[in-house]
């Protein structure tokens, strides 16, 4: 065709163009005749003019069930066989050539024998194998070139969702799976001969700036929003980017006038999905068309004025007073920083304290779970489950949860070989859509979320699962990877430039939620790429940048950390001091039979130089690496809750087992400590823990075997936290709820205060998570001597100042 129509042929309906074959002339479109004014055949060879088409070949229909088809250019014979008709198979010479066309152009010859009711039907399976059908209602003319016009733009109509409840858009053919043609008679008899004339697709001729329309504000939006609330906004933008991640594409920000000035804030492109319960977990479903978002949450008090702002390669738009709300009051949840009065410790935006209490729920499954827990039958769940769990959580007074955006759990970016992922630089909208839905059942729980962007094994190249061979930069395994090495990832400006266009997209999706904990950039960094990244000048290199990058960008500025494993040791002082990075995150794994050895990582982790002023977090611990006994479990993490404001960390302990956590009740340990640690005054720079457990004087009259009974303490001139338990074998052995009690125990310590102060102490049963004495004691000659009430296996303790009193 050569990229030309020849308007004066132009015979019939809209559909209708015709070759200069005099043999073939003919028309589609049911048979109909006639001329259509001349203002829409100016049109019709205006667009023909614009571009140039793009030839495509075909693949016949002997092949066209095999993915190794053989594609031929046009003319192509084909054999209608009633009633299952034929069909063919289409291919572009470049996969990123569908995404320009707005139409494809066939043309059919019937033989002048075949049937006159011979219709087509076209389906497309798009990159996520989701099926779009259009049926032509029109009949193929025997005998002659029938010219099928097949609308494939963003504004095509006909199109039908088989199977799923989404809608065509312009990247429903970015990389289609499969691209069909069948033609069929119903009710015919005998055989027919089809020859296809010709195949191409015609491209896009767009070429204004974007448009900015439809702005209106979501359901939950209202015109006044709470400070730390969410006000969100939708409209759409002209459906052309092959690439709406890519701001090299298009970038879209909101400006936002604020009361004390301007900010600007990254807009999203968003798919609403539609999940389906499943009898092997969820499935995630797009609906309707994509659009765009803003998602803003104020920090101040007053009117704010949002104005939009596009750009592409074409130009830029602005659309000033898209929206306008007012900010009032918090009413919930607060942003979290370290503190500023006490940098071991958090609090929030208003100045309250912030202890994190929870557990590491990484996914809704764990294969390492499935494998030292055999015990129960674990029907596969979706990330709904996370809904249940969160509300045990709230209900005994946890508060935090550390979850991983992974290549299998709600992840953004990785190879096409995972259901949803389409390479570098496409983000999987199923997974993001998800990640929503969690931190809206986190909220309604009152839960933060500590976020996991980078799991380790995604650069692990042979050690520590692996999955740098099925990473999409991974140049010897993947078609369009960059990379032959994992560390390159770290160290190359593409990467890194790349991976900053990921974190704008993060920013604008998820940094407006209060209850974001942190942004952690890797989980178990120094088990990725190569030996001792950890250690690596150059990945080092990479954490400042990144963080850099995020407190420039967060409009909340939420906290960023990185994780080693193993233990304390793992987090080297250099990564430790990697400017940018707020707080640190370590693992407390171990093979000690005793489950107090977790007190002596804790202590070790606060002690550590390079960690010790600073605010640290243990994410993952629970016997070993490949777990311990659900008795071992039971007791660690009952020892890690109660000596974790004793050794200064800055949270409790995160147990990995969630999964051992829900089947065997241990939410009750959790519920006991939080209602000890409700409404405590944390940060005191002051407060000291003790380097080493304090020795209790020994009763008179107590067994010499009687085993050695500590303290572990934290104290300063405003008070403090003991937690006092028997050690070596009885901890684990005694039962609180029925062995006799340890009586005449006495604490003695020294501490900044004058003779007259008096503190009131406050002792806990640690089981039942209750006070059981209230008692005042001077401080005598610079110490405090202190009668333990009597116990079992171990008491809690905290203190405070409160008068001055004569001696």
């Amino acid at each position: 065709m050569a990229g030309r129509v020849r308007c004066s042929s132009f015979r019939g309906t809209i559909a209708n163009k015709v070759y200069p074959q005099p043999p073939r002339h003919g028309t589609i479109g049911g048979g109909m005749k006639g001329i259509y004014p001349a203002l829409l055949v100016f049109a019709v060879c205006a667009m023909a003019h614009a571009a140039e088409p793009v030839s495509l070949s075909v693949a016949t229909p002997a092949s066209a069930a095999d993915k190794k088809a053989s594609f031929n250019a046009p003319p192509v014979q084909l054999t209608l066989q009633p009633p299952d008709g034929t069909d063919i198979l289409l291919q572009a010479p470049d996969p990123d050539n569908w995404i320009t066309f707005e139409t494809l152009r066939v043309g059919v010859f019937p033989a002048a024998d075949a049937p006159a009711n011979i219709q087509a039907l076209v389906q497309v399976n798009d990159w996520e194998n989701s099926l779009f059908q259009l049926f032509r209602k029109d009949y193929l003319v025997p005998g002659r070139t029938n010219i099928l016009d097949i609308p494939v733009g963003p504004t095509a109509s006909g199109w039908t969702p088989l199977g799923h409840p989404g809608a065509w858009h312009r990247r429903t053919f970015h990389r289609p799976e499969r691209v069909r043609i069948a033609f069929f008679a119903t009710g015919a008899a005998g055989t027919a001969a089809l020859e296809i004339t010709e195949a191409v697709g015609i491209p896009a001729d767009d070429t204004a700036p974007p448009f900015i329309r439809y702005v209106r504000p979501t359901e939950a939006s209202r015109s006044e929003t709470p400070v730390d609330g969410r006000f969100e906004l939708r409209f759409e933008l002209p459906d052309r980017y092959a690439n709406p991640f890519d701001p090299d594409e298009i970038a879209v920000d909101a400006e936002i006038a604020a009361p004390s000035g301007t900010l600007s804030i990254p807009c999203f492109y968003y798919q609403d999905c539609l999940r389906l319960p499943t009898a092997t977990g969820d499935s995630i479903l797009p609906q309707g068309r994509p659009e765009w978002r803003l998602r803003f949450s104020p920090s101040e008090e007053g009117t704010h004025t949002i104005a939009l702002v596009a750009r592409d390669r074409f130009g830029e738009t602005r659309l000033p007073d898209a929206a306008t709300f007012t900010a009032i009051p918090s009413s919930g949840m607060r942003t979290v920083h370290v503190s500023k009065r006490d940098p071991r410790f958090f609090e929030d935006d208003g100045g309250a304290p912030y202890f994190p209490i929870g557990h590491n729920i990484r996914s809704p499954f764990d294969v390492r779970s499935d494998e030292q827990f055999p015990t129960h039958f674990r029907h596969p769940e979706g990330t709904t489950s996370y809904g249940r769990r969160f509300r045990q959580m709230a209900a005994h007074g946890m508060n935090i949860a550390e979850i991983w955006a992974s290549a299998w759990c709600m992840g953004l970016e990785w190879s096409p070989l995972y259901p949803g992922y389409h390479g570098i630089g496409q983000f999987n909208l199923r997974n993001a859509w998800e990640r929503d839905r969690v931190f809206e059942m986190a909220a309604e729980s009152g839960i933060r979320i500590n976020l996991v962007l980078n799991n380790h094994g995604r650069l692990a190249d042979g050690r520590y699962n692996p999955e740098w061979p099925s990473n999409p930069y991974n140049a010897a395994t993947q078609p369009d990877g960059w990379f032959k090495n994992a560390r390159d990832w770290f160290t190359k400006e593409r990467a890194i430039a790349q991976y900053e266009k990921q974190l704008r997209y993060e920013i604008a999706r998820y940094a407006w939620n209060a209850n974001l904990f942190a942004w952690e950039l890797w989980s178990e960094l120094d088990l990725s790429c190569g030996q001792n990244p950890h250690t690596d000048p150059e990945i080092h290199e990479w954490h400042r940048r990144v963080a850099a990058y995020l407190h420039e960008h967060d409009p909340k500025r939420h906290m960023v950390t990185t994780h080693t494993s193993g233990n304390f040791n793992r987090m080297v002082p250099a990564l430790a001091a990697v400017e940018g990075l707020d707080h640190i995150c370590v693992d407390a794994y171990h093979s000690n039979p005793s489950p107090l050895h977790i007190c002596e990582l804790m202590h070790g982790t606060k002690q550590a130089p390079h960690l010790k002023d600073r605010a640290v977090l243990i994410t993952e611990f629970g016997g070993s690496a490949m777990a311990a006994s659900v008795r071992h479990l039971r007791r660690e993490l009952h020892s890690a809750l109660w000596d974790s404001l004793p050794s200064g960390l800055a949270g409790a302990p995160m147990l990995w087992w969630w999964h051992v956590v829900e089947e065997y009740d241990f939410y009750p340990i959790y519920g006991a400590f939080a209602k000890f640690c409700s409404g405590e005054p944390l940060p005191d720079p002051e407060r000291i823990p003790m380097q080493n457990p304090v020795s209790l004087k020994h009763p008179e009259g107590a067994p010499a075997d009687s085993p050695p009974v500590v303290a572990r303490l934290a104290a300063g001139p405003a008070g403090g936290y003991a937690w006092i338990h028997v050690t070596g074998d009885a901890y684990e052995e005694l039962n609180p709820a029925a062995d006799p009690p340890r009586a005449g125990y006495r604490l003695s310590f020294s501490i900044k205060a004058p003779d007259t102060t008096v503190y009131t102490f406050e002792f806990w049963d640690t089981v039942r998570g209750e006070p059981i004495r209230l008692q005042d004691i001077a401080v005598r000659n610079g110490r405090l001597d202190v009668p333990i009430p009597p116990f079992v296996r171990d008491i809690a303790l905290k203190f405070r100042r409160t008068r001055e009193s004569a001696l």
